[in-house]
């Protein structure tokens, strides 16, 4: 992939990130839970690929190597995407612009990736009927209003972000990025696909 395509692949995956939490919104509107929080999970991890896209950008720019494949397989790794959002559902406030604070408060969220796996789950319970002790359960039957709002609204921050990120353009926010990619990926510094 060149730049270019890599800043194509930035754009194309927060606008479909933006389609699946419009489309969250309005099955929260339709009382439809489960299925709001299973969408809002799908656009955060959509919302994840860019910090993943811009840092191989930044890479090339730097004329660094890029493991095509690493990326392909993060690229699909639900815990690697879900990351990032256990990193935006324990802040308060705003972002921190910096990669070390970033780094910190990630730090304090927890890297054991119990998160992670809890939305995975969370995301498949919301969509499938599941079994206990031999009975089925139609999907997340435990997903009320408020907790729907909850997952649709925190994926609401999550889009804005990268919207207001994107809508800055330049070396700091690719610098940025990737250094947020950085952060979630759980990575070394100074280590760059």
């Amino acid at each position: 992939m060149s730049e270019e395509q890599l800043a194509l692949s930035r754009t194309l995956v927060r606008v479909n990130g933006r389609s699946l939490l419009d489309d969250a919104q309005l099955l929260l509107a339709a009382k439809r839970f489960p299925r709001a929080v299973a969408l809002a999970i799908l656009a955060c991890e959509e919302f994840a690929k860019i910090p993943m896209f811009a840092r191989a950008q930044a890479s090339l720019a730097n004329r660094e190597p890029v493991d095509w494949e690493r990326l392909a397989a993060r690229l699909q790794d639900h815990r690697e995407k879900l990351g990032l959002l256990d990193l935006f559902d324990k802040m308060m406030g705003p972002l921190p612009t910096e990669p070390v604070a970033l780094s910190e408060l990630l730090r304090s969220a927890g890297r054991e990736g119990k998160f992670a796996r809890d939305l995975q789950r969370l995301k498949l319970e919301a969509i499938y009927c599941t079994f206990e002790r031999g009975f089925p359960i139609l999907p997340a039957g435990f997903i009320d209003e408020g907790l729907a709002t909850r997952y649709v609204q925190a994926a609401g921050r999550v889009g804005s972000y990268f919207d207001q990120l994107e809508g800055a353009p330049g070396v700091e926010t690719a610098a940025f990025l990737a250094a947020l990619d950085q952060v979630v990926s759980k990575e070394q510094p100074g280590h760059i696909d």
